[in-house]
């Protein structure tokens, strides 16, 4: 059972980074367009690291595009994410991740042609609901106001699971750590291309990486370089079972990230503070509980 050990080493380390991004974000760049581009960036360095162990030449030209497609998906996922994360709490945020799986069958049925059965429906509800009511900002009869890093969420959300769909279509038939160089490398051209395309991004980099302290960096490099581990371990685990069962132990993330949140604002709130009154907590852990029984059922 060693991929059990493997898969909650990688959720630990991914709860700790959804952590550690509301941080960078609260404490140092506060500019979402510099940080996606430092987190593209960081990824061609990641890509180098990685060529000596890759056989690209296995690819064929069309599926290392594909690859690519899947990383430049998981930065342009980032823009939303991040706002978001800056405008409510992380412990609140990460949670509607775990919508991810009801895009990735609605994709995968369309693109790919797999089915789903009446079970995965019920699960598709299930955990739409535990996400509606973890976002619920007011409700009264006849109103409903939902808080507005919902739908940036769900954005993130749909562009990752097409990230995912496309990055299942082509490591099914090559090796993980060369299908993961390439989209790495995917990550990187969009952070040139946001650097290129976009000047107000351009000049929010500039400027970040003019006035980023050494504390910054720092926190930068060991939440970038975990997270790089973290996918690795992730990807072994993948390799020893099956990815539904995987995913199972990856939708404790949440439950993670909250007792982070929760730890840290308690004990350290000058790093990290937010809402953990009776109230808060209490619809918190039964939305997370309601998502998880959902993703579940998927």
């Amino acid at each position: 059972m060693d991929w059990i050990l493997l898969a909650l080493v990688s959720v630990l380390i991914w709860a700790g980074n959804n952590i550690l991004d509301k941080i960078f974000l609260e404490k140092f760049v506060k500019d979402i367009g510099a940080i996606s581009i430092i987190v593209g960036f960081f990824s061609i360095l990641v890509f180098f690291l990685l060529l000596p162990f890759s056989n690209l030449s296995q690819f064929e030209f069309k599926d290392a595009l594909i690859a690519m497609l899947a990383g430049f998906l998981l930065i342009v996922s980032y823009v939303p994410y991040l706002k978001a994360l800056s405008i409510d709490e992380a412990s609140r945020v990460v949670p509607v991740y775990q919508t991810i799986p009801i895009f990735v069958l609605v994709i995968s049925y369309v693109l790919l042609g797999e089915s789903f059965g009446a079970k995965s429906l019920i699960g598709f509800f299930v955990v739409l609901f535990g996400t509606l009511l973890l976002s619920l900002d007011k409700f009264s009869f006849g109103f409903i106001s939902f808080r507005k890093s919902f739908r940036y969420m769900i954005l993130t959300s749909l562009i990752y699971a097409f990230a995912i769909v496309i990055f299942k279509f082509v490591a099914k038939d090559y090796d993980v750590v060369s299908t993961f160089c390439l989209e790495v490398l995917g990550s990187g051209l969009a952070g040139v291309a946001f650097w290129i395309l976009i000047p107000k991004y351009r000049k929010e980099f500039n400027l970040a990486l003019k006035n980023l302290p050494k504390k910054g960096f720092m926190v930068l490099a060991i939440n970038e370089g975990t997270f790089l581990v973290g996918k690795l371990i992730n990807a072994y685990a993948l390799v020893l079972a099956p990815v539904a069962l995987v995913s199972l132990v990856e939708n404790t993330q949440p439950f993670f990230v909250l007792l982070y949140a929760l730890f840290l604002s308690k004990f350290f709130p000058r790093i990290l503070k937010e809402d953990f009154s009776k109230n808060s907590i209490k619809i918190k852990l039964v939305s997370l509980v309601i998502i998880t029984v959902g993703t579940f059922l998927i």
